[in-house]
């Protein structure tokens, strides 16, 4: 990757970047019990050996539910917070990667 995904431009919003230089994402073909557990191995394989390389997530390679915060620096999680609460302080909207309203 790198060049302008890297590459962090004032006002090109929450998360204009990539982390990192290199980008994988893994998966495989579901049929049925057995293929599930051969898919979840080799990915679990997959995302092992790579750990070491670890530079980040990005939010729309993340599909299960998970803290959003990890996203995002800390500066930009405190902003996107900010606005919630501005926007929509009861916190009716929510999606994968939720950012709560402050309390």
């Amino acid at each position: 990757m790198g060049g302008a995904l890297t590459r962090e431009t004032p006002g090109a919003g929450a998360r204009a970047t990539l982390p990192g230089s290199v980008s994988v994402y893994a998966l495989g073909l579901v049929e049925d019990k057995e293929s599930a557990a051969a898919v979840h191995a080799s990915v679990d394989a997959v995302e092992g050996a790579l750990r070491p390389h670890h530079a980040g997530y990005y939010p729309n390679f993340i599909e299960e539910p998970t803290d959003a915060s990890a996203f995002f620096s800390a500066d930009t999680w405190q902003r996107l917070r900010e606005v919630k609460t501005r926007h929509d302080p009861s916190d009716l909207f929510k999606g994968n990667h939720h950012v709560p309203p402050l309390p």
